[in-house]
């Protein structure tokens, strides 16, 4: 998951958020090419949320053992 890879606050990171009728539009800039893939990785996995939903963000959070054990973790 990319999001944990970088702060909001991190200098060089930039975010404009946009308003439009149908929803909203992120821009998100940063001056570090590192921190600008793990933007994209980001997006990729947002993208993939959106289009599919749910179950994508449950693949997600599965696969990086992030429900850990309990409910709905390994057993």
């Amino acid at each position: 998951m990319y999001l944990t890879t970088f702060d909001p606050f991190t200098a060089g990171y930039r975010r404009q958020l946009t308003f439009i009728p149908t929803g909203v539009i992120a821009e998100e800039t940063a001056d570090d090419p590192a921190l600008t893939q793990a933007i994209r990785g980001h997006a990729l996995e947002v993208t993939g949320f959106v289009r599919d939903g749910m179950p994508a963000m449950m693949r997600g959070m599965m696969g990086s053992g992030m429900m850990g054990p309990g409910m709905m973790g390994p057993r």
